[in-house]
């Protein structure tokens, strides 16, 4: 089947890190693209508008994703 990728939701948290890596896993078994796609939790600490809670969701993601990319470099 054409354009067949895993795909997988990343928040920041512990749990979504777990999802990463177990999809992670499944897109080098399965010789598949990985696409990780973000959300991150909104709270009075990250306030909408101010920038914060986008560089902290960019800062999570490409942390992950330098690990995903050291445990699975396929």
């Amino acid at each position: 089947m054409a354009n067949q990728q895993i795909i997988t939701g990343f928040d920041g948290s512990e749990p979504s890190r777990a999802a990463a890596r177990w999809a992670a896993r499944e897109a080098v078994r399965r010789g598949l693209p990985l696409q990780v796609l973000q959300a991150w939790p909104w709270g009075p600490s990250r306030p909408l508008g101010t920038g914060q809670a986008e560089r902290w969701g960019r800062e999570q993601l490409a942390t992950e994703a330098d690990a995903l990319r050291a445990l699975w470099p396929a």
